[in-house]
């Protein structure tokens, strides 16, 4: 029986999280920031964006990053039009981003961009250069 993941792919995502959680932390302590970015290039499926605010609701991570984070994944058009359908299914998911199902019915979001006060999604293929 193989694993669902691989202990690459797993090693990765441990990584990349304790450096995002470091980075989030240190300037979350800063007063003197007002907008923390976070830009994931070529995102695919990850799921940090909602990795972040779980923390947040739970104390783990301090609540001052609640309204000055901004999170912005970049990834091919299919594959942000798969991710922002699955978003708008999920109710854990799409909480995060909206407040009621209505707000999730009438999201005027194409169906491979996705615009929020903290969350974006934005179908680009940066080999694309001019």
């Amino acid at each position: 029986m193989y694993p669902i993941i691989n202990r690459g792919t797993w090693a990765r995502v441990q990584s990349v999280r304790q450096v995002l959680e470091r980075f989030l932390r240190h300037y979350a302590a800063k007063e003197d920031v007002e907008k923390i970015q976070v830009v994931s290039l070529g995102a695919g499926y990850d799921v940090s964006f909602f990795w972040i605010q779980d923390l947040i609701a739970s104390g783990a991570l301090p609540e001052s990053l609640r309204g000055r984070l901004q999170f912005t994944e970049i990834d091919y058009f299919d594959v942000t039009e798969k991710k922002i359908s699955t978003i708008k299914k999920t109710e854990a998911l799409a909480k995060h981003i909206w407040n009621t199902q209505e707000e999730i019915k009438t999201a005027v979001d194409s169906v491979n961009e996705l615009q929020s006060p903290h969350y974006n999604i934005v179908a680009e293929d940066l080999r694309k250069t001019d």
